[in-house]
């Protein structure tokens, strides 16, 4: 669901969307034991999020922060 939610919203140009629907499919993957592309995503939706000025920037920039100490 996450990857058709960021897929539709990049057609849209809705980059707040995108960034959300990127970090959604971050945490899921981090989830699945898949560190690396969990950061990727999670830095892809953070820059998305950065774009727009998106108020949860930070909770992002947490969780990557927690997410590369556990690694």
């Amino acid at each position: 669901a996450f990857l058709q939610s960021a897929e539709a919203a990049r057609q849209a140009q809705l980059d707040g969307l995108v960034g959300l629907a990127l970090y959604g499919l971050a945490r899921a993957e981090a989830l699945r034991g898949h560190a690396a592309e969990a950061q990727r995503l999670g830095r892809e939706s953070l820059a998305a999020l950065e774009a727009v000025g998106h108020r949860q920037e930070s909770e992002i920039v947490q969780w990557l922060g927690g997410l590369i100490e556990a690694a």
